[in-house]
């Protein structure tokens, strides 16, 4: 198991009508599942991989 942290400059949060800026946040911050087409490569197991992004 290893982790990636990636540097980033700016932020696109969607934006849903009736309601706040804390829960679009959170939608936002929630682990995603790469997996099917999505899966990440691993340079280590040079393989692509199910990994979760947040």
């Amino acid at each position: 198991i290893t982790s990636k942290d990636e540097d980033f400059l700016d932020l696109s949060v969607d934006v849903e009508q009736n309601t706040s800026i804390t829960h679009c946040l959170r939608g936002f911050s929630n682990t995603e599942t790469l997996c099917s087409e999505y899966k990440y490569y691993c340079e280590e197991c040079r393989s692509k991989q199910e990994a979760h992004k947040r």
